[in-house]
């Protein structure tokens, strides 16, 4: 399997070939039962906090439905924001003149 990173601050990409095992029985001979069920745990485990940030927002009735839906892979995630979307929330939190130094230093 060819697995390609990039690097948010330098855009450096970089690809590596790696032998990912195709099936269960061949992740836990190539690790071992333990290792798998830890990884497999840490990944629901994340997978269900992203969940339930994305529903922080619903009564605890309604989240609580939500969790106890939850499976892991079939959870589809909310759109992003666009950057230009996190600019104006950033941007919200500033004073006027906060807003106008920032500007004034983008334009130099």
């Amino acid at each position: 399997m060819k697995v390609t990173v990039k690097s948010r601050e330098t855009g450096k990409e970089v690809s590596v070939n790696y032998d990912f095992p195709a099936s269960y029985e061949a992740l836990v001979k190539k690790y071992g039962a333990e290792a798998v069920h830890k990884a497999a745990h840490n990944d629901v485990l994340r997978q269900l906090k992203a969940v339930v940030r994305e529903n922080m927002d619903k009564s605890e009735a309604e989240l609580h439905k939500v969790v106890a839906e939850f499976a892991p892979t079939t959870r589809t995630r909310a759109p992003g924001k666009s950057t230009a979307d996190k600019a104006r929330e950033l941007l919200a939190k500033l004073s006027p003149q906060e807003v106008a130094a920032l500007i004034a230093a983008a334009r130099h």
